[in-house]
C-alpha cells in the first residue's frame, strides 16, 4: 500500500477491512445458493437476482 501512496491506513485496519470482504462474499454466495434451492423460484427470477449481486 505504501507502494501506492497510502500512508494513513495501519496494517490492521487494512487487515480488518480485508476480513469483513471476505465474510461479506462469502455471505453473499451462501444466501444465494440457499435462495436457488427453493423450487419455487423461476429460472427468471434467479438469473435477475445474480445481476443484482
Amino acid at each position: 500500500m505504501l507502494a501506492h501512496g497510502v500512508h494513513a491506513y495501519p496494517l490492521i485496519d487494512a487487515r480488518g477491512a480485508l476480513q469483513l470482504a471476505a465474510l461479506i462474499c462469502l455471505t453473499t454466495a451462501i444466501a444465494m445458493y440457499k435462495f436457488l434451492l427453493d423450487p419455487e423460484v423461476s429460472v427468471r427470477t434467479a438469473l435477475f437476482a445474480d445481476q443484482a449481486i
